[in-house]
């Protein structure tokens, strides 16, 4: 299937999936990855899971996969043919897609539903 077949409700969730999976993609490495897309400088000692800096870094991923989701849902709604070029980003991004395009068609919302739920969480 191609972002084009979706309708808006379906690229927007679509887009957040992919997004979620660019995001463990981008942070495998370092969680530091996150603090550099958003150009926040990591400050010493930071601690990525505890007390006010874990809660921070929570806000850090919110926001970076809420950007990454919206820059996927311009392109899905704007450029469809030119969605496919960030599958080369990453491969949270490139995992995304491969399960869109081998998926054959949407039986109700419900299985769409359950879709975008294997995409978030199999990468």
């Amino acid at each position: 299937m191609h972002i084009s077949n979706l309708n808006l409700d379906q690229k927007k969730a679509f887009c957040r999936a992919m997004a979620v999976c660019g995001f463990q993609e981008l942070t495998d490495s370092a969680f530091s990855n996150a603090l550099d897309f958003l150009g926040i400088d990591e400050p010493e000692n930071f601690e990525y899971k505890d007390g006010l800096d874990g809660e921070l870094y929570e806000e850090v991923e919110d926001l970076v996969v809420r950007m990454m989701a919206l820059q996927l849902l311009f392109e899905a709604i704007y450029h469809p043919d030119n969605f496919w070029k960030h599958v080369t980003v990453n491969k949270g991004y490139e995992f995304a897609v491969s399960m869109l395009s081998d998926l054959k068609s949407i039986q109700s919302s419900e299985s769409f539903d359950d879709f975008i739920d294997l995409i978030k969480d199999s990468f």
